[in-house]
């Protein structure tokens, strides 16, 4: 097991913003593990005064002998014990019968806390919707298979086979076992959270003022998209090998074939150019209230790979008022552009790269964005083949 990285707990307060009956109630059936920690969990916690840093020190030095369902609650609890995940859980609890008492003093990670105790899933699917909204570069992959066949949930047996694959791959790359997938649907798409370790790591750190080492495998999430309705695979990951990893085995496990998403996302950039300022057009677009290109790479090649940035905050507006135009030589490498959609009181930043790789946040706004992007030329379907 790695080490936990439980950044909310490693504060001596989070312990103290939970109520003592409910750390009672959570720490019980893991009484004999902190006992072998040197620590009397329960004991301690019915005292006057807690040495709550005792109980913090174990929680943020977890080891090969942490239960199971002990660090997997730690994670999850720890994930969604802030204001974002406190907002989410009192939104879920509004369409509920109540499950338990609230009252204002309660913090998230008490609520986060209460509610896991009484239905994990809810948490694991709270902490996969945060999750989601903060993975912005995504590289896309679809199936070539037309019709595109029907979706069905998989099952828990599906994504264990999906983890061991997976876990394979990690631990030939020196990246450890023990991922974990999360399947949430969300606005029609299939999202699938993959959290894993990285390679290990060792950092220096000073220990009652001596300098010693610490030894841990850091945490990594990453993003695997499905769309249904037309056979796209989104995929957010740090290297070249965790992306082919995960369009084969996500093709193989949920769908039965490692080639089923066989054709690559190309954007295509040449409407920039072809419609010029109508590339921007979005009335046809609901959620949209306008678009502005801000800023265009153009690659001018040669030996030392020369890229030629214009840039501006409404970039076809700048060149209409000089009566300027884009260049016609080299290739458009990527574009930036500012959407402004009706809900949000600020435009977010859209790059869009040639190739298959795209970047926004891709929250409540992504089906909007693809539509966008469709309408206006800028999807087209490539071959097998990408430089993902």
């Amino acid at each position: 097991m790695s080490t936990l990285n439980l950044r909310r707990f490693s504060k001596p307060e989070v312990l103290q913003q939970i109520d003592k009956s409910h750390l009672i109630s959570f720490f019980t059936p893991h009484a004999d593990y902190f006992h072998t920690r040197n620590v009397d969990v329960v004991g301690e916690l019915n005292s006057d005064e807690p040495n709550y840093g005792s109980i913090r020190q174990i929680l943020v030095t977890s080891d090969d002998a942490t239960p199971d369902e002990l660090a997997e609650a730690l994670y999850y609890i720890n994930e969604v014990s802030t204001d974002d995940g406190a907002d989410a859980i009192l939104e879920y609890l509004e369409r509920e019968p109540p499950l338990f008492p609230i009252n204002q003093n309660t913090s998230p990670a008490d609520l986060a806390l209460q509610v896991w105790m009484v239905l994990p899933d809810v948490i694991k699917r709270i902490s996969g919707n945060l999750l989601s909204t903060s993975k912005r570069a995504f590289d896309y992959y679809k199936t070539s298979q037309n019709p595109v066949p029907n979706f069905e949930d998989p099952s828990e047996e599906v994504l264990t086979l999906l983890e061991n694959t997976l876990d394979n791959w990690f631990q030939r790359h020196l990246k450890g076992r023990f991922s974990k997938i999360i399947c949430v649907s969300k606005n029609d798409y299939i999202w699938f959270m993959v959290r894993h370790g990285k390679r290990y790591s060792r950092e220096a750190v000073i220990d009652d003022g001596n300098s010693t080492s610490f030894h841990f495998r850091p945490e990594k999430h990453d993003v695997v998209v499905y769309n249904p309705a037309n056979g796209e695979l989104r995929i957010n990951a740090d290297s070249k090998g965790e992306i082919k990893l995960y369009r084969a085995a996500f093709g193989a496990h949920i769908f039965g074939d490692g080639n089923y998403f066989d054709l690559c996302r190309q954007f295509n950039l040449d409407p920039i150019r072809t419609d010029g300022e109508d590339a921007m057009l979005s009335e046809d677009i609901d959620e949209i209230e306008f678009v502005k290109l801000r800023e265009v790479q153009i690659s001018r090649g040669g030996p030392f790979k020369d890229v030629e940035i214009f840039k501006s905050d409404d970039l076809f507006a700048s060149l209409r008022d000089r009566g300027g135009a884009l260049p016609t030589y080299g290739e458009i490498t990527q574009i930036k552009v500012r959407i402004k959609f009706r809900h949000s009181p600020s435009p977010k930043i859209i790059s869009i790269t040639s190739g298959n790789r795209a970047q926004y946040k891709c929250n409540e706004d992504a089906e909007a964005v693809e539509r966008w992007l469709w309408n206006r030329g800028f999807i087209i379907d490539g071959d097998g083949e990408s430089d993902a």
